[in-house]
């Protein structure tokens, strides 16, 4: 049995879901949306902790280089800090060596970064 903490959060609307911090996703419930004023801002349907990594997972998986994995959980983590650590917790072994990028990919990245906005 684990007892999950509760905060109390002065945010509401757009500014919830604009924390990364405290947006959780499509993973705010039903209850949560309507107390907290995000009714109309989310998909209709709510996904829990582990569809939203199931679908992040797939996602990263579809990146072709260890740059591209870095810069989509990079974005990640400036958006939902709730799926980017239980992602990187589920997947610490494989995700590490992305998240403190190599230098040999370091080296790539800074040659090569123009190519991803380009």
């Amino acid at each position: 049995m684990s007892a999950q903490k509760v905060f109390r959060v002065a945010l509401r609307g757009d500014t919830l879901l604009t924390s990364p911090r405290w947006n959780k996703g499509t993973a705010f419930t039903i209850r949560e949306r309507k107390a907290f004023g995000l009714t109309g801002r989310l998909p209709c349907r709510v996904n829990t902790i582990d569809e939203q990594c199931a679908r992040a997972y797939d996602q990263l998986c579809s990146r072709d280089s260890p740059l591209r994995k870095n810069s989509f959980l990079q974005s990640m983590k400036e958006q939902n800090w709730v799926l980017y650590y239980e992602l990187v917790r589920r997947n610490l072994k494989e995700l590490i060596p992305i998240i403190y990028t190599p230098t040999e990919v370091r080296g790539a990245g800074c040659g090569c970064m123009w190519l991803m906005w380009s």
